[in-house]
Order: structure tokens, then C-alpha cells, then sequence
């Protein structure tokens, strides 16, 4: 996905490695972090279809990791449906209203299978609000976390440390290869409103849990945050930058 976006080696491209062993595999989300990597090759696909010439195959493989990523999970099913749609969106504002219309029909399958999902699923299960506005800043904030949790439930060793030291040599490494001056212009981006609506229904979502699928804005801004790493422009890899992330992904 960053490949993609970039369309050149940058040192976010080793950032991926540290969400992977985060907040969400200490909780024990696996079919959700085995749908969202999924979800994000397919939405560098769909970069590639609406920047470059129309290739059917693209558009089979697009049918393909739809309904795979459908089968994972169906919060990352939602993020790739919603890339796809502001894609499609751009491409029409672009008068590229055949290539729309293709890519929006790839997620025709999946959209399918949810109908068939609701049908099935009769019986509505569990329920529940956030109790107070500090659970939901809890949970707000979890999302950032690469290994420690901030509820009863501590972890065997002492993370805190660690989590400072790495989170810090990440921001050093970031704020040195970002190039600020396109920063805004990404939100104008596909992908950066597909970023911006998840970050506004993740932090407007009022749902603790949903049919025990507990805190659902959790699962909604990870990837925003990760589709605006992508997509936010980054200076092209070079030695010294590649030197200092690879110990900081190691020490993690």
C-alpha cells in the first residue's frame, strides 16, 4: 500500500512491522489483523486502477481479496468497501465514469454476502454504550498503543518503558522524512478521506460493544491512521534513515 502511494521506497515502509505486533494481537484480534493487511493490498490495488489505465485482471483480483477479506473480518471488509467507494467517487469526478463503475462493482460480491450475513444473523446480540466519556477517551487512545493495554488487565512485564522508548525513536524518525509542505493536500486524497470519515465515525461512535464485537471505533481509526502514514508524502529512503529504523523494528 505504501509502495503504492509513494511510488518509491520510504522509510514508513518499515513502520508495518511495529502496528503488527500492537495493542490489537495483545488482545487477541486475529481475524481482524488477518482481514486489515488484506483490506490494504487491495486498496493499493485500487490506487493502481484509478491512477493508471484500467487492467480487467486488477479488477478479478480486487473480486477476489473483496470476498477474502469479507470472510476475515467484517470491520475491515467495511474499510475496503469505503476506500473503493472514494476512489470510485474521484474517478467519476475525473469523467473516468466507465473505470467507476468497474471498481465499484468489485465490491458488488461482498455486498452480497453481507445482505446474506443480516438475513441469517436473526438473533441480535449483545449491545452496549461507552458508560462515560473517560472510557471512551480510554479507548480513543488504546488504539495508538504498540504492546501495553491501559485497562485492569496488565500485561506480565513491565511495557512502559519500552513502549516510550520506541514510540519516541519513531517520532524521530518520522518528523525527520515527512515532507510538510503536501501534507494537507493528502486530505483532499482518496485515501485521505477514507481516512477522514473512519477517524469521524470511530470518534462519534458511541458503541462499546456490538454483537461482541467490543469497541468498534478502535477497529475504524487504526486504519485511518495507517491509510494517512501511507498516503501523507515521505522523502525517499536513503541509508541513514533505513540505519535507524531497522534497530528501532528489532528492539520492538
Amino acid at each position: 500500500l505504501v509502495r503504492c502511494c509513494q511510488r518509491r521506497p520510504t522509510v514508513v515502509e518499515f513502520t508495518g512491522f511495529l502496528w503488527a505486533f500492537g495493542y490489537f494481537l495483545e488482545r487477541g484480534y486475529v481475524s481482524y489483523l488477518f482481514g486489515l493487511p488484506i483490506a490494504f493490498v487491495a486498496i493499493g490495488l485500487v490506487h493502481r486502477q484509478a491512477t493508471r489505465p484500467v487492467r480487467r485482471a486488477r479488477l478479478v483480483v480486487l473480486v477476489v481479496l473483496q470476498v477474502l477479506v469479507f470472510l476475515a473480518h467484517l470491520v475491515a471488509s467495511a474499510v475496503l468497501v469505503l476506500a473503493t467507494a472514494c476512489y470510485a467517487v474521484d474517478l467519476y469526478r475525473r469523467d473516468r465514469r466507465a473505470a467507476a463503475l468497474w471498481l465499484l462493482s468489485t465490491a458488488a460480491p461482498s455486498g452480497i454476502l453481507l445482505v446474506w450475513y443480516t438475513v441469517a444473523a436473526r438473533e441480535v446480540g449483545h449491545f452496549a454504550l461507552f458508560p462515560d466519556v473517560r472510557e471512551k477517551l480510554i479507548s480513543v487512545a488504546e488504539t495508538v498503543l504498540l504492546f501495553p493495554r491501559l485497562d485492569p488487565y496488565s500485561g506480565s512485564i513491565p511495557s512502559l518503558p519500552a513502549q516510550l522508548l520506541v514510540v519516541g525513536a519513531f517520532l524521530g524518525i518520522a518528523t525527520w522524512n515527512v515532507h510538510y509542505r503536501s501534507t494537507v493536500a493528502v486530505l483532499r486524497t482518496p485515501a485521505g478521506i477514507t481516512a477522514m470519515i473512519l477517524t469521524a465515525v470511530a470518534l462519534l461512535d458511541p458503541v462499546g460493544n456490538v454483537n461482541s464485537l467490543t469497541k468498534p471505533d478502535q477497529r475504524l481509526l487504526f486504519p485511518a491512521l495507517l491509510l494517512l502514514f501511507a498516503a501523507r508524502p515521505w522523502k525517499t529512503l536513503r541509508p541513514p534513515a533505513g540505519t535507524a529504523a531497522a534497530p528501532t523494528v528489532v528492539c520492538l
